[in-house]
């Protein structure tokens, strides 16, 4: 990316999948020397956020570009589409400034270091370590975890395990529960990033975003109404808001029986 100055969304999603990849890869061999996996982990966190800040942009603009069919919120998703464009670009500038300041992100010393070390590792620590990135994403699921940091956490190991499982013993997708569980998490996610965005783009003072703001308000009210025991109005556009917290609801409930049956599938022995 810091050669083409390029900054595309398919990039931004290949450098962040990158990033968990040697993550995952690192955890394999961090048994070597713990202090070296620790320092390349630091410097790999400082690049994954500044391109995962750029890539919930690009998630959000899809989510919402999955809702332009509903005639009802299709002017509140153009202007917030819109906003986010201007919101990725001053993003994209920066992952790009970084890159420029910080070539291959500023990894590559630490990540010799921790290559070089582990040259003695043998297989057997290896599998110890994938075992144990397994057995977390166990422990974790078994806590029947309910709040959405609780399930991103939940998210975060199962794919770092899912990935460090690809390097050791690829496995299809469609036949990993771990992977369905990663991908379900995943929507409900990608759902709550475009909230938060929307809610932030909602409250910064904007003549454009007047209608936004105006949403909030809406979906406010109405679940004030709710919680009263009024019936809400018939008429009228639905907020974006409510909309995507509707459809999270449902994501969400999706991510916690999935999660519900993988705390109760065997492991596989290695």
């Amino acid at each position: 990316m810091e050669n083409t100055g390029r900054c595309s969304r398919t990039c931004v999603h290949e450098l962040r999948r990158a990033c968990r990849t040697a993550e995952a890869a690192a955890w394999l061999l961090s048994s070597a020397d713990r202090s070296a996996f620790e320092r390349f982990r630091t410097k790999l966190k400082r690049l994954r956020r500044r391109a995962g800040s750029v890539r919930d942009v690009d998630v959000a603009r899809l989510v919402l570009k999955s809702l332009e069919g509903s005639s009802a919120i299709r002017r509140d998703v153009s202007l917030v589409r819109e906003s986010l464009r201007e919101k990725r670009l001053e993003r994209g500038e920066r992952l790009l400034a970084f890159l420029l300041k910080h070539p291959r992100g500023g990894v590559e010393r630490a990540a010799r270091t921790l290559l070089k070390l582990s040259k003695s590792l043998g297989n057997a620590s290896v599998l110890r370590s994938l075992r144990g990135l397994d057995a977390r994403v166990r422990r974790l699921a078994a806590k029947g975890p309910r709040s959405i940091d609780a399930i991103h956490t939940l998210r975060i190991a199962g794919k770092r395990a899912l990935l460090a499982g690809d390097i050791i013993r690829p496995m299809p997708r469609e036949s990993n529960p771990l992977a369905a569980l990663v991908d379900q998490i995943g929507r409900l996610l990608d759902l709550e990033v475009a909230i938060e965005l929307t809610k932030e783009l909602a409250s910064e003072p904007s003549p454009e975003r007047v209608t936004m703001r105006e949403g909030v308000r809406r979906t406010k009210r109405a679940t004030k109404r709710a919680s009263s025991g009024s019936a809400p109005h018939a008429t009228g556009p639905v907020p974006l808001l409510g909309v995507l917290r509707r459809l999270a609801r449902v994501e969400k409930s999706r991510s916690i029986t999935l999660g519900e049956l993988f705390s109760r599938t065997p492991r596989s022995r290695s």
